[in-house]
């Protein structure tokens, strides 16, 4: 991970965040001055700044973080086809102390932290988006993925195939980018449209998704 000073060393130069009932914006955390750290990799980055709170970035997602709060942690094993906490086994979950990480190069903890943010996030966007649009089965995980078995993420991609198939070449476009949290105006940008425009043409692709399940319950 090359070298950088320890998690204890960094939570040492840092004020806490508990005055602070929510994450401030990533402008707010900037403006407490340069970073006093930084972890950059080809597409992942972590900047932890004066005030207490880190920034980090993947693609084009950005979370911030209390450095003060990365303490113990514990995660969930994948055995193949349940999680640990699907299966309810203690065998499977995986539990780290806070001073097995306070000795560590500071990036470790961090990014799990990040990376926890940036897949809470990845599933609110989800449910809002589901919601959103009722038209989609959420039993279905459309365009997620998510399957425990082979057979069934082939048959996800069998589907996911036959429903673009139905759709024009810039309908599946606009879906699919709107699909990965991209607004309409900034559709509309990367494929020469008006928002009205784009709006047309994702509403065209969702009645497409909600004809094919209809027809295929």
């Amino acid at each position: 991970m090359g070298e950088y000073i320890t998690l204890r060393e960094l939570k040492s130069q840092l004020p806490s965040t508990e005055a602070y009932d929510r994450i401030p914006t990533a402008k707010f955390i900037r403006s407490s001055g340069a970073p006093i750290a930084v972890y950059e990799s080809s597409d992942y980055q972590i900047a932890v700044y004066p005030c207490g709170f880190a920034i980090g970035r993947s693609g084009r997602r950005t979370v911030g973080v209390r450095v003060d709060e990365c303490r113990d942690y514990r995660y969930l094993v994948d055995n193949g086809e349940k999680t640990a906490f699907q299966y309810g086994g203690d065998d499977l979950q995986h539990y780290f102390q806070e001073e097995f990480f306070l000795d560590q190069p500071w990036p470790l903890r961090l990014m799990m932290a990040v990376d926890d943010q940036l897949q809470k996030n990845e599933d609110d966007r989800e449910r809002g988006w589901i919601s959103k649009h009722s038209e989609i089965p959420d039993d279905k995980n459309w365009m997620n993925g998510g399957h425990y078995s082979f057979e069934d993420a082939l048959i996800h991609r069998m589907e996911m195939e036959e429903v673009l198939e139905l759709m024009t070449e810039k309908q599946r476009r606009v879906l699919v980018l709107y699909r990965r949290g991209y607004t309409q105006q900034e559709i509309g940008k990367m494929i020469g449209a008006a928002q009205q425009v784009v709006s047309k043409h994702l509403r065209a692709a969702l009645e497409k998704v909600k004809k094919y399940y209809s027809n295929n319950q």
